[in-house]
């Protein structure tokens, strides 16, 4: 048994006896990780502030038969901005929630530890809450390998001309007018205006599952270079919003839908 460290973000703790905390971090090098953290109910523990959610840090851990033990731990981001603001701290929690209910443990996932960071960092912005839940949402179906062709035609491959789209939800294909036909059960319709948007909210996505961003400063050119105009766009993000559920529903759990925020 030896020593190792990971770069992680806390996610939850959990009591243990009087003084002790097992602590669950999504990390860069194992995913999802758990470890046992003693002491932490003391006063005087240096350790009280590795566990709170969404601290990042490096841990240091030592390796034992049951749990592994946190030794120490040097921070990275106590994202305090963030924790007092509810709201933004309930978006944390949405995308916090994916991970601890869909990602099993000690399966690392470079592409989810990035969105999570950069989500994170994000949201001590003020950019829309909406969009970024749709990002979280979209970031996680496509670093599970479920996010479909956003706006392409899976029978003849158009992608501009027609003035619908359908999605089918059960398939997760996307369908223009011309080879929907009259659509079934499990289609949701599409305007050009919802296809653009999920494109831009794809592209987004594209950016923070890839691009780590150093810091906060650096992260905040993300809400500039997003360009979503609310006065525009948001009338075609409710019909967008109500089909990725459909989709995420149905492909990853039923009650995700029922975990949307109200803002």
């Amino acid at each position: 048994m030896g020593n190792y460290h990971l770069n992680g973000i806390v996610l939850q703790n959990q009591d243990v006896g009087e003084r002790d905390v097992i602590t669950t971090i999504f990390s860069e090098e194992r995913g999802k990780a758990r470890f046992l953290v003693r002491g932490t109910k003391k006063l005087e523990s240096t350790l009280r502030a590795a566990v709170e959610p969404i601290t990042e840090g490096h841990y240091f851990l030592a390796e034992r038969r049951t749990l592994d033990i946190l030794s120490e731990w040097e921070p990275i981001e106590y994202n305090m901005e963030l924790k007092r603001d509810g709201s933004k701290t309930a978006l944390a929690a949405y995308i916090i929630r994916f991970l601890l209910e869909l990602c099993p443990e000690n399966s690392p996932e470079k592409a989810l530890y990035t969105l999570l960071k950069n989500v994170i960092y994000i949201l001590h912005t003020d950019i829309n809450h909406d969009i970024m839940k749709l990002i979280i949402e979209w970031g996680f179906l496509k670093a599970s390998g479920l996010a479909p062709e956003f706006g392409v035609c899976a029978s003849c491959g158009q992608t501009k001309s027609a003035r619908y789209y359908f999605w089918d939800i059960v398939e997760g294909a996307f369908y223009c007018d011309r080879c929907a036909g009259a659509g079934g059960r499990s289609f949701v319709k599409l305007g050009l205006g919802e296809i653009e948007l999920g494109k831009k909210i794809e592209a987004g996505t594209e950016v923070l599952c890839n691009k780590e961003y150093a810091s906060i400063e650096a992260a905040k050119s993300f809400k500039s270079g997003l360009a979503y105009d609310a006065r525009v766009e948001g009338v075609f993000l409710s019909t967008y919003s109500r089909a990725t559920s459909s989709f995420i529903g149905y492909h990853l759990r039923e009650d995700i839908p029922g975990w949307h925020l109200k803002h």
